[in-house]
């Protein structure tokens, strides 16, 4: 495959996991009160075994709700926030959280993902197509650090934050300049670099700083493994494999802790009642 038809079917793949996810992932805001928010993370309505719909995301994002600040979701697009209830979390080295919210809340043209959707295992494919769809809070770029005056904030009117679609892959071999923090036998890395293309053959852009794109989750699309096996690819065949949870600017990735340890997660925290 030449080089122009690769970056064709990466942008082909890109464009319709967008389609499928985009409609399931939802911001999450940050505020002290109910006259002002700022943009915090991301999360994904996910429909867990037992018929609970929650808001999925990081304990680090969660983790506000204990500092007496208030989080809060965009169930219906355009319109107002929804403060979340109290999460149920698991710390690092798994980093996540989930809460219950009603299911009657959501727009119509919300979807909420199924768990059959969660790949057993995060085994992708060498140089498979890992995709995620989250929230940048700022607008800093990928190196830059985050700052009250470059942090997207909203003072008596809706927050507005634009939803970033990436397309990447594992990075090949496990980097040794990671800290210690992030285990291999938990997490996956996912190459994040400071610029990429945003159509095929048009120049490089400038990516963000990944800061609230923290409870991604990552999708492995299964391209490569269908085009291995001489098997026509669509979006439905994707897989989450991992939640997004950090960053590292040497090694430029960031890291997912991977799908197995998330399905002990939920099968601990889905024998909760409903809110």
């Amino acid at each position: 495959m030449r080089p122009t038809e690769w970056d064709d079917c990466c942008n082909a793949v890109r464009v319709e996991m967008e389609r499928c996810v985009r409609n399931s992932v939802t911001p999450i805001s940050r505020s002290e009160d109910f006259n002002h928010g700022f943009a915090e993370g991301t999360g994904t309505y996910v429909a867990f075994p037992s018929g609970h719909t929650a808001v999925l995301t990081n304990e680090h994002v969660a983790r506000r709700v204990r500092h007496d600040m208030h989080l809060s979701h965009l169930p219906v697009p355009g319109e107002n926030y929804e403060l979340l209830p109290e999460f149920r979390v698991w710390e690092a080295p798994r980093d996540f959280a989930a809460c219950f919210i009603p299911h009657d809340r959501l727009a119509s043209n919300r979807i909420v993902i199924s768990s059959d959707v969660l790949d057993q295992l995060c085994n992708p494919e060498p140089q498979e197509l890992l995709y995620w769809y989250g929230f940048p809070g700022s607008m800093a770029l990928r190196h830059d650090p985050i700052s009250e005056q470059n942090t997207r904030y909203s003072w008596f009117n809706e927050l507005h934050v634009n939803g970033l679609s990436i397309v990447s892959q594992q990075v090949p071999e496990w980097p040794d300049e990671l800290p210690d923090a992030y285990l291999q036998d938990h997490h996956i890395a996912v190459h994040y670099p400071p610029q990429a293309q945003a159509v095929p053959g048009g120049p490089m852009v400038h990516l963000p700083n990944p800061k609230g794109m923290s409870g991604s989750l990552l999708w492995d699309t299964k391209f490569v493994s269908c085009l291995q096996r001489g098997i026509s690819w669509n979006p439905d065949l994707a897989r989450v494999c991992g939640v997004i949870w950090a960053t590292w600017p040497n090694p430029e990735v960031v890291i997912a802790t991977k799908v197995q340890f998330l399905h002990q997660f939920i099968a601990e925290v889905d024998i909760l009642p409903t809110v």
